[in-house]
């Protein structure tokens, strides 16, 4: 329900909602971070080690639904290559219509005679199960995937926090020159790309891994489109149409968690996002803002209304004011156009792309709706991060 911000100088805390709260409903706080996000052996074993107990919540009991974060393509109903990787058509499962063509199995906990807890996966459709002690009927790989799946959850779940401790170290200052940050990004954003890679050809598009990377790499690629309107460059169609495509598939992900972090309030056709896409949304109706043409303009107020209720009840004075001025008259969109391209000398072309920017956002800018970086990397001593590769599909293997 809330975040908190605590100041040691008054030796206060400030509790502040993020989603509606009922008159006499506990107020909550998460412990998780970005993590909040993840499948419950991920968080229960993250409040473990941080905070010494096993959560008995209602979701971490999985008393009421599936533990959607968690959920992978079935390994009965579609087979893997060498029993680990998904198949290129199931693994960029897209489906927003929910056509069920793409059948998933849930993760549930049950505890062992022992007192360890075990983890079985559940498929709605063929009835099947996998375990830590017995393989999937008919597969003798389900055990290695199952262990496959726990392994890329820890590394991506040690990664995200790797990030989230670096980006506080950053805003509190590094000490490093601008170059050497720069050299920073780029190897964190390989590493990432190839993190991503691994958890999508293992677990696929619906996992909580996959998602939560996508969001970290689509955070960088807007802060490249930022950085090209600082310079009175606007980015091109095929870029802006990659980060929308991801920026949907982000939001597709959220509404299927049905968390109450991410929840607008309902009722008025706000669509859900919440806390998470919020900074997210509103980059990327910035950016659309700055194109320039009406179609554009009118998208960007399509994008606003996903988070208008949100940022409306629950964000800063200074985000209400750029969601106004987007879903405001022209005057206002024409004066954050020029805010926005306040510190470059102006542009002087604008482009009539909304049109094939909803075409690109559709998901067919790109074969598998990856984000793409446009620099290559700049690698250090001639040594770039890999991950291990016997755990990455061999079509998306990464050179050493």
């Amino acid at each position: 329900h809330t975040s908190n911000t605590a100041d040691s100088s008054s030796n206060s805390m400030t509790i502040r909602a993020t989603s509606p709260i009922a008159a006499g409903e506990e107020i909550t706080i998460s412990y998780l971070g970005i993590l909040l996000y993840a499948d419950t052996t991920v968080r229960r074993s993250q409040l473990l080690q941080t905070k010494h107990f096993v959560c008995g919540c209602d979701r971490c009991s999985n008393r009421h639904r599936p533990d959607v974060s968690g959920c992978i393509p079935c390994p009965s109903c579609h087979a893997r290559v060498e029993g680990k990787y998904l198949e290129e058509d199931v693994m960029w499962d897209d489906e927003e219509n929910n056509t069920g063509a793409i059948q998933y199995a849930h993760p549930r906990i049950t505890t062992r005679k022992n007192g360890t807890e075990s983890v079985t996966f559940d498929c709605p459709k063929c009835g099947a199960e996998a375990n830590d002690n017995a393989d999937f009927p008919a597969n003798d790989d389900s055990k290695l995937l199952n262990t496959l799946v726990k392994t890329v959850s820890a590394k991506i779940a040690n990664r995200l926090l790797e990030v989230h401790t670096d980006e506080k170290r950053v805003k509190g200052g590094t000490g490093k020159k601008p170059t050497d940050i720069g050299k920073d990004v780029a190897i964190d954003t390989e590493l990432d790309e190839q993190l991503y890679e691994m958890s999508m050809s293992i677990c696929g598009s619906k996992h909580w891994s996959s998602n939560i990377l996508l969001l970290t790499l689509l955070t960088r690629q807007i802060s490249k489109m930022n950085a090209r309107l600082l310079l009175s460059r606007l980015p091109t169609l095929e870029t802006l149409g990659e980060a929308i495509d991801s920026l949907q598939r982000l939001y597709r992900f959220i509404e299927s968690l049905q968390l109450k972090a991410d929840s607008n309030g309902g009722g008025n056709g706000d669509g859900c996002g919440g806390k998470l896409l919020v900074d997210a949304t509103l980059n990327v109706a910035r950016i659309l803002v700055a194109m320039g043409d009406e179609k554009s303009v009118t998208y960007a107020r399509y994008w606003i209304q996903k988070i208008n209720r949100h940022v409306t009840l629950f964000e800063s004075v200074e985000t209400q004011t750029v969601c106004r001025a987007v879903m405001g008259s022209k005057r206002e969109t024409a004066t954050l156009t020029a805010s926005i391209m306040s510190e470059g000398a102006g542009v002087s072309k604008q482009l009539e792309g909304a049109d094939a920017m909803m075409s690109l956002s559709s998901g067919n800018s790109n074969d598998n709706g990856n984000v793409n970086v446009e620099e290559e990397i700049e690698e250090e001593n001639g040594e770039a991060f890999v991950v291990d590769e016997d755990m990455m599909s061999p079509s998306k293997k990464k050179r050493t």
